[in-house]
């Protein structure tokens, strides 16, 4: 047999170090694939108008910036518009509109809901 076809503990260590630490890597890059995908997502949707940017400006810099800028200009509306919005404002403040049930938050996290008389 050729001195490459022959297995022998070393190579199976190897191996096995090799998969334990494809896993772990795998493990920890898996907590961020919504990211991932997101900026994959971001990235395919500002092409066109990084390009078409590209075309009129000659520095890339810029174009980079200003094809952020109308990304991010339209999100910063909605969030600020959606900030500005109070939960149960458009609820009518009379008595029939409330609730008979009240959080009354405990000592731990959860919340004890408890019947208002």
């Amino acid at each position: 047999m050729s001195e490459r076809r022959r297995w022998d503990g070393h190579r199976l260590v190897w191996i096995a170090l090799g998969l334990v630490l494809a896993v772990a890597v795998g493990f920890a890059l898996s907590q961020y694939i919504g990211a991932v995908l997101f900026a994959l997502f971001l990235y395919y949707a500002t092409r066109p108008a990084y390009r078409r940017l590209n075309r009129h400006l000659d520095h890339p810099n810029i174009v980079a910036s200003v094809t952020i800028l109308l990304v991010v200009l339209p999100m910063l509306v909605i969030v600020a518009y959606a900030g500005s919005w109070r939960p149960g404002s458009w609820i009518s403040s009379s008595p029939r509109a409330t609730s008979k049930w009240s959080g009354r938050r405990s000592n731990r996290t959860c919340y004890r809901f408890t019947r208002v008389t």
